[in-house]
């Protein structure tokens, strides 16, 4: 028996539906349908999902004599016309869900390609289909409002899952080779053991969906969507192609929108946590191992106290207050203690509240956050403190001759000194890991943070092009094709965590705080409005369909239906907060690893046996596809926006001189640049 060390792959990529009046068929099967999986689905049972898998894989002819047979049984079973017939195809499993009688299959139809790195490939949902398992209507009155409730979050709006990729965790935990000590005994006849690591279930968002069939079905059948936002863009450096992939994971803890949920849980997560990840990679090589990668992380996530504003006052911003004191971190502690388990030391605050107030809002929070902090690193030596940094950046916004720009470039050249980021196979470079993470807030986590962290992003893009070769210092410039790309990818990334949690697009934006004129002004007024209207009158119920999508609230006959809750704090808030140890607050084995990762050090795998042939799992396979019928059109590598078709300005005139293509050449001055009308047209 062969044990290969590598990350579990699923075949399950193309799904048929099939029914009879008392059985659902699932189909699966891979992308040219040489191994098939089948599920016999129970309709008779309106309590629980009762789910039958044969424990083998189906090559195409056992297949259809075996839907031969139930097609024969069925007819003499009623005596009449089969029943047996297809209802829907899709390509993925999302879950089962039930509300008050019934369980409902979600069915993924349609997805489409968003991002490939190396032989992985990354696809958005675009359309999905709830199939009610007992086939009649569900007669209990509540069912069609909980139903709504739930398809109110849109699973084809941003959410994304990879058949090859765990999506839940960095690419620097994803490439960790895994360690022999790390598998549990496992033995096994026949087959092929692979690894399939675990999921980072803070970020898993249909975890609630897989629960039901998670102990009943193959692992093949189970996939992990994440939510949040996900682009890549190709920047061509005279032929050279360098993708540039921005991944946002939300977090699924303490879910929610902008004024209802504040601060932090019992169980130290915060309201508006996101994960984001900057991937940079030579795409001339589909190989994951052995291609040149380079990686940064940083996070956001709403301060970490208890804390809230007062809904009741129509206000655009109403006052903060906070619900109790916590003068020994007891709230504060969990959550600084996750982070250090999952990304090591040092973890580095880039707080951007307001300092300084006439009325104190925003600065009690600063004063409470900092009296937290200090407490809690009494604890820790000096190598593996809490590092602070405070920057008022509406108010250093205000001054005529401030560059707030330059200021938070200046902080991110310091914090990524300490932090490092990730590279893989780099020429000419050892290979290194990323220690800690930058921890950025403002009130909402939304404008000033996004700048904040675009700024960020910047500094280590530098960093990252210069590990891979393309340039020959990490000095990037504004006004560049490669600025205006990497500026679009983080817009874009507010523009979408800013709908799901404040209910608009980006208020301030990069340009706001470049001073580019009065226009961009109006839109900030415009965008404030829109947000104002959704926050004051659609948040409850957006809130409540996170409530039942994420199972936080789990619909029964004798439960007060959500709607009737005066608030959802209990919901979220189960258990109160556990007793610490005030001086030791951080568990020892963490503190062993630093300033390592907890997680990564102790990276733990699942064997998975798997009796299909090597050629289904192949780079080539996945990558290149060579059954699938498909045109330049749909090609994702010749459709995804690049550098020079996309990014280069139209005053632009592209003539055989390839230095006009530079992506780091200054267009302000470029003397490439020609004002006529009709540039020549890209070829």
């Amino acid at each position: 028996m062969a044990l290969a060390f590598r990350n579990f792959a699923n075949i399950v990529q193309k799904i048929t539906v099939y029914e009879t009046k008392e059985t659902l068929y699932v189909l699966g099967s891979d992308e040219a349908e040489n191994v098939f999986r089948l599920l016999e689905i129970n309709r008779n049972d309106r309590k629980e999902l009762v789910i039958h898998e044969v424990q083998k894989e189906y090559t195409a002819k056992e297949t259809k004599e075996y839907f031969h047979k139930v097609q024969q049984n069925d007819k003499r079973k009623y005596s009449s016309k089969s029943s047996f017939n297809k209802i829907a195809s899709g390509h993925a499993l999302a879950g089962f869900v039930r509300f008050m009688e019934g369980y409902y299959l979600i069915l993924v139809t349609q997805r489409v390609k968003v991002a490939k790195i190396g032989s992985h490939v990354i696809y958005r949902v675009q359309g999905t289909n709830m199939i009610y398992i007992p086939g009649n209507s569900a007669t209990h009155p509540d069912e069609s409002r909980y139903l709504k409730l739930f398809e109110s979050v849109d699973l084809s709006n941003n959410f994304y899952f990879s058949y090859t990729y765990d999506l839940t965790h960095t690419l620097q935990y994803n490439q960790i080779q895994m360690e022999e000590t790390s598998l549990p005994n496992f033995s096994a006849e026949q087959g092929k053991i692979e690894g399939r690591q675990q999921p980072l279930e803070q970020f898993v968002w249909n975890d609630y969906l897989i629960q039901p069939m998670k102990s009943q079905v193959h692992s093949d059948w189970i996939l992990y969507f994440i939510h949040g936002f996900l682009s890549q863009l190709n920047m061509i450096v005279f032929g050279q192609q360098i993708y540039i992939t921005l991944i946002s994971r939300r977090s699924n803890k303490y879910a929610g929108t902008r004024f209802l949920k504040r601060g932090c849980n019992s169980k130290g997560y915060v309201a508006n946590e996101v994960e984001t990840e900057q991937i940079v990679h030579d795409a001339s090589q589909t190989s994951f191992n052995g291609g040149a990668y380079t990686s940064f992380v940083q996070m956001r996530g709403s301060i970490p106290l208890y804390w809230s504003q007062d809904l009741t006052k129509a206000m655009s911003k109403p006052p903060i207050s906070l619900d109790f004191t916590d003068p020994y971190g007891g709230i504060t502690a969990p959550h600084f203690e996750r982070l250090l388990k999952k990304y090591g030391a040092p973890i580095i605050i880039l707080n951007l509240v307001k300092r300084r107030e006439k009325r104190k809002k925003e600065s009690q929070l600063w004063e409470e956050f900092v009296q937290s902090v200090g407490y809690l690193n009494q604890f820790l030596i000096d190598e593996h403190k809490i590092r602070y940094v405070a920057f008022d950046m509406a108010r250093s916004n205000k001054k005529q001759e401030s560059n707030v720009l330059s200021h938070l470039d200046d902080i991110s050249e310091q914090c990524i000194k300490k932090t490092g980021f990730y590279t893989n196979n780099c020429a000419g470079r050892e290979n290194q890991r990323q220690r800690g993470v930058i921890r950025t807030n403002c009130v909402d986590c939304l404008d000033r943070t996004n700048t904040a962290q675009f700024a960020v992003g910047k500094h280590a893009l530098g960093l990252q092009l210069h590990a891979l070769g393309v340039t020959p210092t990490t000095e990037l410039s504004f006004d560049t094709d490669c600025m205006r790309m990497l500026e679009s990818l983080y817009e874009d990334q507010g523009d979408t965590i800013s709908l799901h949690y404040g209910g608009s697009n980006l208020v301030h934006r990069v340009q706001s705080y470049r001073k580019k004129g009065i226009s961009s002004h109006s839109n900030d007024i415009l965008q404030t409005l829109a947000r104002y209207y959704k926050n004051s009158f659609s948040d409850a119920d957006k809130q409540m369909g996170f409530n039942v999508f994420l199972g936080v609230y789990r619909p029964a006959d004798e439960q007060i239906p959500l709607w009737a809750l005066p608030n959802d704090y209990y919901l979220h808030t189960k258990d109160p907060p556990s007793h610490m140890n005030y001086c030791q607050w951080i568990n020892v084995n963490i503190v062993e690893c630093l300033p390592k990762s907890y997680n990564e050090t102790h990276k733990k795998w699942q064997p998975v046996r798997r009796e299909s042939p090597d050629s289904l799992l192949s780079d080539f396979q996945q990558v290149y596809r060579p059954t699938e019928l498909t045109s330049f059109d749909n090609l994702f590598s010749f459709t995804m926006h690049n550098s020079i078709r996309s990014f280069i300005p139209k005053s632009v005139v592209i003539d055989s001189n390839l230095y006009a293509t530079n992506p780091f050449e200054n267009r302000r001055n470029s003397r490439w640049t020609n004002l006529l009308k009709n540039p020549l047209v890209l070829r």
